[in-house]
């Protein structure tokens, strides 16, 4: 594991945890990239490697959604985790690789004496390019992965919580059950009562009737 160096005018590591513990998963992620970032700002690189080195920089400075994140880390899902400690990995060993080309080239820094380059017989800017690009692809690869896997576990959680909201606001089950239609049933009912009226009427007093039972006779 990268040992930490700090830097003249480096801001501290962030700790946002109570005294004497150790920062959050966040924390730690923000105290590496500063880190890193602090190499690259302080080292006095061969202009060979000046873009790949802004490159490298802006990738520092690229947003992360740890504010998202827990500050208990058992509260942090599995894969949120191992993303991060992917991307930790990542960040030590850039540190370490980086370092060892700070120590090639000098640091710079204003307000303090330059600190005198180490005499190599050579030093190969091809080679400090490479470190650089090498580090830069491997720190953006795990951050993209970590906020794909955090976007995704926003966007879960919103639908959880629309499906919730929506589960409330339709109340206990049979709660909205259909009720009968009294106007539907009126209608009905006078339907019946016309074909009722409709229907040859069976009374006794029908069927005596002369003028409908009457049998006409010949006078034969």
């Amino acid at each position: 594991m990268a040992q930490r160096i700090q830097r003249p005018g480096s801001a501290p590591p962030s700790n946002n945890n109570a005294p004497g513990s150790p920062p959050d998963l966040g924390g730690q992620v923000d105290d590496a990239r500063k880190s890193v970032l602090s190499i690259l700002k302080d080292t006095d690189w061969p202009k060979e490697a000046s873009n790949d080195v802004q490159d490298l920089m802006r990738e520092m400075g690229a947003p992360l959604a740890l504010n998202k994140l827990p500050k208990e880390e058992a509260k942090v899902p599995e894969e949120v985790k191992t993303a991060i400690h992917q991307l930790l990995g990542h960040l030590e060993s850039a540190q370490t690789r980086l370092n060892g080309e700070s120590e090639k080239y000098g640091t710079k820094k204003k307000g303090f004496k330059k600190r005198v380059k180490k005499v190599f017989s050579r030093n190969d800017p091809t080679q400090c390019k490479e470190v650089v690009r090498g580090c830069r692809a491997d720190i953006e690869g795990s951050s993209t992965t970590l906020n794909d896997i955090l976007d995704g576990l926003e966007a879960r959680n919103k639908q959880r919580v629309s499906r919730s909201t929506g589960d409330e606001s339709n109340g206990p089950a049979g709660t909205h059950a259909t009720q009968p239609d009294s106007t539907s049933n009126s209608h009905v009912n006078a339907q019946n009562d016309a074909t009722q009226t409709a229907q040859p009427s069976n009374s006794p007093q029908d069927q005596c009737s002369p003028q409908r039972n009457q049998v006409p006779t010949s006078n034969a």
